[in-house]
């Protein structure tokens, strides 16, 4: 039976949807575009003066293979926004299979099974694309001042001494120096060695000052965490918690220890010792911050990027709190590690003329509840969203996305775009579709990026006494899955440019023989 080899460049739904993407993105980047992004005050969503963001230009050649990560960055709640981006994702998906299958006059049940199959599909490469990013640190947006005496910080971060933390401490400064950090807060799970992990790095070439602290649950009565800054090495911790001692896991003993529920001895042994006190963005409620205030806290997170927004309710208390009390409020990015996203700053402007130490210019600012020259800075605006919100996170995502586009991030878009398009009008392989190529190479990419990650963490696993088990879990799971897609896809390319048939094994293994998609029944081409 003979086959049909066509080659359809013009009509190409995938041709004809990627530069109609091009042209949105486009527009809206001419129309809207503000040149320079600046960051907004994240308690009245204004852009902020004398700072700005910027995108490095390396970061922009990869940009069409990134952009999905920075629309989502871009939904003001990430957990409602990134849900419903990848619904409407598979809505897409689901709508163009059912088109595609009735215009080749397929049958229902052929219709019904090539529409799950394609759903399943893009389910995986979704998956994939997710668990990449978490492990990779994709680039992203850095911060630049136009004054050199303000002070950058995050001031709640992690590294490997947490029980959830896949990052040493010294790579953790590294990316935050990239970031444009001036100051960052190690702030370990119940565990302060990652102080003394920070120091052998500290002051190479532009390493970011490091802040000692520690992160303290409280469990009984509350259920929020504390966290103590600023201490100095030899004072003693709360109710006998030692710098060089602590315990992996954070959960509660069976014999409670007092520091898991003194709220108040806490605090007043962390100001003994000239340290700061500041809450937690997570689990906290109005009445609790209110009684913070008065307990002696020295600041509350106000944005916490590893968590949803705080209620409504909560940001009020806490506004109240700054306009009564003077009590600061903080962005956070509570780092451990998981993508590269790091979106919140602190921004702090000396208040006096002292020539202080980056770190000493934001605790002084701390301990005397200097509000009036702290900023809690995000990229963008961040709150609980509405059910409207979720519904049209795409579209609203999309529009910040392509309005704050970079020239850079917008011309390898298009050369990304002409490159696809010369390999299909020149595209010599009968046996496999440009289409199918770009996404066989996808998943080979992947498999690479999974075996890097998990090799390195698990390196750094075995360098490091106190890593936490998650860390080597991931670690393994990173080199496993990337062994088997590189193993399994190489292979398959292999045959498919050989023209050699490939083993049954292997296409049940590859979601991409397995669906089959973009393949028409009888037809095999270029998309």
């Amino acid at each position: 039976m003979n086959r049909v080899y066509r080659v359809s460049v013009n009509r190409s739904p995938v041709v004809v949807a990627l530069y109609a993407w091009l042209l949105l993105i486009t527009v809206i980047s001419l129309l809207f575009g503000e040149g320079a992004l600046a960051p907004v005050d994240s308690r009245t969503n204004v852009p902020i003066d004398g700072v700005h963001l910027s995108f490095p230009v390396w970061g922009s050649i990869m940009e069409p293979f990134t952009a999905l990560f920075h629309i989502m960055g871009a939904v003001p709640a990430y957990k409602p926004g990134i849900g419903s981006i990848l619904a409407w994702i598979m809505v897409i998906v689901l709508i163009s299979s059912i088109s595609t299958a009735r215009k080749n006059g397929s049958t229902l049940f052929s219709t019904v099974f090539q529409t799950f199959r394609n759903a399943g599909l893009a389910l995986l490469l979704l998956a994939l694309y997710v668990a990449v990013g978490l492990t990779t640190h994709f680039p992203n947006w850095a911060l630049e001042k136009d004054d050199a005496e303000l002070v950058v910080a995050d001031m709640h971060s992690h590294s490997l001494l947490s029980h959830d933390g896949i990052i040493s401490a010294g790579k953790n400064l590294l990316l935050h120096e990239q970031r444009g950090y001036d100051v960052v807060a190690m702030t370990d799970h119940v565990n302060p060695q990652g102080l003394f992990d920070a120091d052998r790095v500290k002051g190479e070439g532009g390493i970011p000052a490091v802040l000692s602290g520690i992160e303290v649950p409280v469990y009984y009565g509350a259920h929020y965490y504390l966290i103590g800054l600023g201490m100095s090495k030899d004072a003693p911790l709360p109710h006998g918690l030692l710098w060089r001692e602590g315990t992996k896991s954070p959960m509660p003993p069976r014999l409670p220890m007092q520091y898991l529920w003194d709220v108040k001895g806490f605090i007043s042994t962390i100001h003994h010792y000239h340290g700061v006190v500041i809450t937690v963005a997570l689990h906290l409620d109005a009445n609790e911050v209110l009684k913070l205030a008065d307990q002696g806290v020295d600041g509350f997170e106000y944005i916490n990027s590893g968590h949803e927004p705080l209620p409504r309710t909560v940001r009020n208390a806490m506004l109240t709190v700054q306009r009564t009390k003077g009590i600061p409020l903080l962005a956070s990015n509570d780092w451990h590690g998981w993508s590269g996203n790091l979106n919140a700053w602190t921004l702090v402007a000396p208040a006096n003329s002292q020539n202080l130490m980056p770190g000493d210019t934001v605790l002084e600012a701390l301990r005397h509840h200097d509000s009036a020259h702290i900023i809690p800075a995000v990229s963008f605006p961040v709150h609980p969203m509405s059910w409207f919100e979720i519904i049209t996170a795409p579209f609203s995502a999309t529009f910040l996305y392509a309005k704050t586009l970079s020239f850079w991030q917008l011309l390898f878009w298009w050369i990304w775009a002409g490159i696809f398009t010369l390999m299909v009008r020149s595209w010599p392989f009968r046996r496999i579709s440009p289409v199918r190529f770009v996404m066989h190479l996808f998943i080979l990419t992947a498999g690479v990026l999974e075996l890097s990650d998990g090799v390195t963490m698990l390196l750094a696993s075995y360098s490091s006494s106190l890593a936490p088990v998650l860390n080597l879990k991931i670690s393994c799971i990173g080199v496993g899955i990337g062994l088997l897609l590189i193993t399994f896809e190489s292979r398959l390319l292999y045959a498919h440019f050989k023209e050699a048939p490939s083993d049954r094994l292997l296409q049940l293994l590859s979601p991409i023989m397995l669906t089959g998609l973009f393949r028409p029944k009888g037809q095999r081409g270029v998309a």
